[in-house]
């Protein structure tokens, strides 16, 4: 007998079940409880019957008496869904033996356990959800509840005691983990059965006010740069990063480290630092080591070429807004705006406005943003067909001298001829209530900014055609 013991302890080893399991009692008490047991009549090393090779605990119910076992951590039915346990009655059965939890030495449930069924191991499992119990527990207890015939109760044997978690006996698919009961995707996977893949691909970075592509960045400024990407699977989040293209390592820190992902991809606004120094850069998105995507090359440069080199022929604008390239108008092209549309000719004209120069020279866009929106409502063609050439002083100061053309034919929709466009400037002449200067005076209030154009538009538009001091010349 002095053996078989030594055995039993041989085993007393910290045991951990499963994923979900919370092993009370296995040949041992688990690492974490305490025996608070206040029979006089158990061992928790008996080793004439067993469940689980070589103990189990040996109980003799008597006179209300009973083991019980703290758990110093605590659990709860959030956690856990139900214990287990396995108790022999022996060869005759018959014992009457009452469960219950406990916490804070109160106790919080209880349950009157079946008959036996003699001479075998009987599995019992009380659920949570069925007792109705919800909320928290730090012992375990059973007892004697015999009444006036404790005396008649005999030797049972308890082993195997735990606690299950909500995924107990729940069998989930390949690439799928089981929470509170539910098989959910892992690992990025998504669809059916959790069978697709995570991927990312399609990483774009753009201009959030033009959507232009962007690929350059400049020291010396900060600008919203507009990552979009596309995904596959169930990639809840990834982590964004700028990724030296020299070393391929992440510069400084993360972009974001964290950034909300969804089915099919997502967006995300960054708004570009001074930070990190000069060089040749990609934006990476990652979901881990095997699940990335990168930009293109984004260049950072020291701002020197931030400026627009070329003018664009005053044929379109450059400016932050398009990435400091050329955007032609209507119908032009070429990197500098000098490829005029097929068979397209220019009317070139100058205009005497009645606005002293000095105002044109406090705010040098009005004028033009002014001139060219009246003669758009005009002559009814588009604000692309009308090129402000050059403006300058006339008569001492007193007037503005503005030199501009009118572009007609090839992709324009406006087919008139030069007659036509004479006959048009004919037309304002005839008009003797000149606006043009009320209309500047009202401006005055305002800063020149990429807003006034769009106010003189709407200015202009509510007012009668303004009439310009026009001498026409054909070029």
């Amino acid at each position: 007998m002095k053996s078989n013991f030594l055995l039993c302890f041989v085993f007393l080893v910290v045991l951990q079940g499963a994923i979900g399991e919370l092993i009370v009692y296995q040949n041992s008490l688990a690492k974490g409880f305490q025996d608070w047991s206040w029979s006089n009549e158990y061992t928790l090393q008996a080793t004439d019957r067993y469940r689980s090779v070589p103990c189990s605990i040996g109980f003799t119910p008597r006179d209300y008496k009973g083991v019980f076992f703290h758990f110093e951590k605590g659990a709860d039915s959030e956690t856990y869904s139900g214990v287990r346990f396995y108790i022999h009655p022996g060869t005759v059965g018959g014992q009457v033996i009452l469960f219950g939890l406990a916490s804070a030495d109160e106790n919080v449930l209880f349950y009157q356990l079946p008959a036996f069924v003699p001479n075998v191991w009987n599995e019992i499992k009380i659920d949570f959800a069925e007792m109705a119990f919800t909320g928290s527990f730090d012992g375990i207890w059973f007892q004697d509840s015999s009444d006036y015939d404790w005396n008649k109760q005999g030797r049972l044997w308890i082993d195997d005691i735990s606690f299950v978690g909500h995924c107990d006996g729940v069998r989930c698919p390949q690439n799928a983990v089981c929470r509170r009961g539910v098989c959910e995707c892992a690992g990025g996977f998504g669809g059916t059965n959790c069978a697709v893949k995570p991927s990312l691909s399609g990483l774009t970075l753009t201009n959030p006010k033009t959507s232009y592509p962007i690929t350059e960045l400049v020291a010396t400024e900060t600008d919203p740069v507009f990552i979009q990407w596309r995904a596959t699977g169930n990639i809840s989040s990834l982590s964004l990063a700028l990724i030296d293209v020299a070393n391929t390592l992440p510069v400084h820190q993360y972009l974001a480290p964290w950034v909300k992902s969804g089915t099919g991809g997502g967006t995300y606004t960054w708004t570009s630092s001074s930070e990190f120094e000069s060089g040749r850069f990609k934006v990476r998105a990652f979901y881990n080591d095997e699940v990335f995507v990168d930009s293109g090359v984004l260049v950072k440069n020291t701002g020197a070429s931030r400026a627009c080199e070329r003018d664009c022929s005053r044929r379109g604008t450059c400016g932050p807004e398009t990435n400091y390239k050329c955007r032609c108008k209507y119908g032009f092209s070429g990197s500098n705006c000098e490829k005029l549309p097929q068979d397209v000719y220019a009317v070139s004209l100058v205009a005497i406005v009645n606005l002293p120069y000095e105002n044109h020279q406090r705010f040098p866009s009005r004028l033009s943003a002014v001139v060219t929106a009246d003669l758009t409502l005009a002559l009814g063609v588009l604000e692309q067909q009308i090129q402000v050439r050059d403006i300058r002083s006339y008569s001492n100061g007193a007037s503005c001298e503005v030199k501009f053309s009118v572009y007609g034919g090839g992709e324009f929709d406006y087919k008139a001829n030069v007659v036509e466009i004479e006959r048009a400037f004919k037309r304002l002449l005839d008009d003797k209530d000149s606006q043009l200067s009320r209309s500047l005076y009202s401006y005055e209030t305002f800063e020149a900014s990429s807003a006034f154009l769009s106010a003189a538009k709407t200015l202009v538009s509510v007012m009668a055609p303004l009439s310009l001091v026009l001498f026409l010349m054909m070029f």
